[in-house]
């Protein structure tokens, strides 16, 4: 490979590894629903806010720490020598999860503090106690439901297979 395509392949890397939270994710089913962002879309929107939030009202010094770990920690993660179905890939980038966590939970506080100034607490709570509960049922649907889905043979186990052949091929007066 030259220079140039290395290059080239390494911006093709980093960009699908920055995009990899909120608009496609891994193709593997093995870590999350096949191409579907890492964020739900609550949790995003969130993280974007919390982005916002940083840079605003945080310490300079601290916001570029965070910030530059987004950056810096999934590098090795968009090498130009891994295969191109392996980009983005959410297990080379666990490293970014706090940080993200952190981001998203920065701007629940910066959206809640906007509500209070508008209601007072019991509203803002009732909408903290809301969001929580709405981001953790899409998740949990998302688990329990698209992503089982999305495994192989509708996440049915072999075994399930054996035993109905099993079922409707050996008699039952068999003694094993």
């Amino acid at each position: 490979m030259t220079i140039k395509e290395i290059t080239a392949k390494l911006t093709e890397n980093a960009g699908k590894t920055l995009v990899m939270l909120h608009i496609r994710g891994d193709q593997s089913f093995r870590v999350n629903i096949s191409g579907k962002p890492h964020l739900d879309q609550i949790s995003g929107l969130l993280f974007l806010l919390g982005i916002v939030y940083l840079i605003r009202n945080v310490n300079p010094t601290i916001s570029r720490y965070i910030l530059l770990s987004l950056l810096v920690l999934p590098l090795s993660s968009i090498s130009p020598a891994i295969p191109d179905g392996e980009i983005p890939n959410s297990a080379r980038t666990i490293a970014i999860i706090p940080a993200v966590y952190l981001l998203a939970s920065m701007g629940l506080w910066q959206l809640l503090q906007l509500i209070k100034v508008f209601s007072d607490r019991k509203y803002t709570a009732l909408i903290a106690a809301f969001l929580a509960v709405l981001v953790t049922y899409v998740n949990l649907f998302d688990y329990f439901k698209t992503y089982a889905r999305g495994l192989p043979d509708n996440n049915l186990g072999p075994s399930r297979f054996i035993a109905d052949y099993i079922d409707k091929n050996i008699p039952t007066r068999v003694n094993l």
